[in-house]
């Protein structure tokens, strides 16, 4: 049961930074990394990675599809420190919490129990 109420909790975190984000209207700024596209847009592959890695590992627990789905959520969470830059300053707050939520979320899921 942890385990279903862990990935809800990584889908809808997934969900609400791939919906919530919406579009710079400034142009984009190459060097920090901020490109005229939402978050959502920008760690799209990363989103489908977890939520591939999150279905599979739901329905067929093992060490296997649990290092699979660690994996792209370290990845999506990577994906998404990149952008903290482009997080306007009024949310930067929110954003930065929503991360270390994800990171301690992540680091409860124990891939070495017997599935």
């Amino acid at each position: 049961m942890k385990r279903i109420e862990l990935l809800s909790i990584i889908a809808c975190s997934a969900l609400l930074f791939s919906l919530g984000c919406s579009k710079d209207d400034d142009s984009p700024d190459p060097q920090s990394g901020c490109l005229n596209k939402s978050w959502g847009e920008q760690t799209q592959a990363e989103v489908e990675a977890v939520t591939a890695a999150a279905a599979t590992f739901s329905n067929e627990p093992s060490k296997a599809s649990c290092e699979n789905f660690r994996t792209a959520y370290i990845d999506y969470i990577e994906a998404l420190q990149k952008l903290e830059s482009c997080v306007p300053i009024p949310n930067q707050a929110a954003f930065a919490k929503a991360l270390e939520d994800g990171k301690i979320e992540l680091a409860k899921l124990d891939c070495n129990q017997d599935f």
